[in-house]
């Protein structure tokens, strides 16, 4: 790395490292809110939303009231934007829905939440918190289990960082990650300020985002049509 590549790189995650200690207090919170529900959260199907959060032609989600249409699909693979974001290399909120009908079982289930773990830390992630990471010669894998996480993705060579909320979880008797990702750019010199008070002023979105229903309502969609599976 160029030197100044590699001192702009120090500063952004130093920058990064000191938003995380301001928001502390908040992490504590919500991995205390995430302990209250056990190892391996399971949420009842009366705590989600039992409203439509799928159009009838399954190209389009809904969430927190607002439209999401769906951009491309490959592999089992859905990723969809509001409008106005249509441009899939400069969006500010996104929601990507994964399905791999090879994923049966509680032992398929936490391997798929290992690979996601290994993903990010190899991406170098700030996770936030993480509700279960399961090591299987540890513990049985539970075929109910919910693996929820919250993530930013520091991007120091691009000019954004990104924020996500993931859940793993089977539906439908297939495997699915659901990922609700937000991108704050990285402009003028208010950026991270801005940031950080997005983090602030989202405190809830992630909860909500855990018990969104429309994961469940898509896999049954797709269901209907034979869903792909993943190689």
């Amino acid at each position: 790395m160029a030197p100044q590549k590699e001192k702009s790189h120090l500063a952004h995650t130093s920058q990064w490292a000191a938003v995380l200690v301001q928001i502390g207090p908040l992490i504590l919170t919500l991995c205390a809110v995430l302990a209250s529900l056990g190892s391996a959260a399971v949420i009842s199907p009366q705590k989600c939303e039992s409203t439509e959060l799928v159009s009838a032609d399954a190209k389009a989600v809904i969430f927190e009231g607002i439209k999401y249409r769906l951009r491309t699909h490959q592999d089992g693979q859905y990723v969809f934007t509001p409008s106005g974001q249509e441009n899939l290399e400069r969006w500010t909120d996104r929601i990507t829905l994964t399905y791999d009908a090879k994923v049966t079982d509680g032992k398929g289930l936490a391997e798929k939440a290992i690979a996601w773990w290994q993903t990010n830390r190899t991406a170098a992630a700030h996770v936030l918190d993480i509700n279960y990471v399961p090591r299987l010669d540890q513990m049985p894998a539970r075929k109910d289990a919910l693996y929820i996480t919250r993530t930013i993705l520091a991007r120091p060579e691009n000019d954004y960082d990104e924020f996500a909320f993931t859940t793993i979880r089977i539906v439908e008797g297939v495997g699915a990650t659901a990922r609700y990702s937000h991108r704050e750019y990285r402009t003028g010199a208010s950026s991270m300020e801005r940031n950080t008070a997005w983090v602030r002023t989202n405190e809830s979105l992630g909860e909500r985002w855990f018990v969104w229903d429309g994961v469940a309502q898509y896999a049954r969609m797709l269901l209907a049509d034979g869903l792909p599976e993943r190689g």
